[in-house]
Order: structure tokens, then sequence, then C-alpha cells
């Protein structure tokens, strides 16, 4: 399910992504594959952002940020980096 979103949302049909993307987190929810629920929590935030949701897509990456950090990955600074890159000027 991931990889069928990934490939949509790079064809750019970032709301048929969206559906794929949010099945596949189900699906890791259901198997409990953490890393795997956070790396589709991550392609749902960029399919969100594409798709001009900036709130939903930071809702996503903060979530995938919570487990990258449970888990200690490093993947976690390239979702702090799309966080920041969102966040406003203070």
């Amino acid at each position: 399910m991931d990889n069928i979103g990934y490939a949509h949302h790079r064809l750019e049909n970032h709301h048929t992504a969206i559906g794929f993307f949010t099945r596949a987190v189900q699906l890791d929810r259901e198997v409990r594959d953490r890393h795997g629920e956070a790396e589709t929590l991550t392609h749902l935030g960029d399919a969100y952002q594409a798709n001009a949701d900036g709130a939903a897509a930071s809702e996503h990456w903060r979530a995938a940020e919570a487990i990258l950090v449970e888990l200690g990955h490093p993947d976690v600074d390239g979702v702090r980096a799309k966080l920041a890159a969102t966040e406003p000027p203070s």
C-alpha cells in the first residue's frame, strides 16, 4: 500500500496517494511495524503538504517523529527538517 501510495504521490495524484498511505498506516499498526508506520506517516505528511494541507502534513510528521524518537532511528532528522521548514518564522 505504501509503495502504491508513493507512486501516486510521484505522479501528483495526491488525493489517491493519501488513501493508499492511510490504509498502509492501518496495516502497519495491525502488524505492529513501528518503523513502517513512521515511514508511511512521513509519506502521508508529504502527500498532504503537496495537496496544500500543511496542518495535516505537520500532524503526520509529528506522529512519525514520535515513533522514530522512540525507536532511536536516524530518520528522525529528516522528519524534523520537514517540520522546521513548515514552521512560521519567529
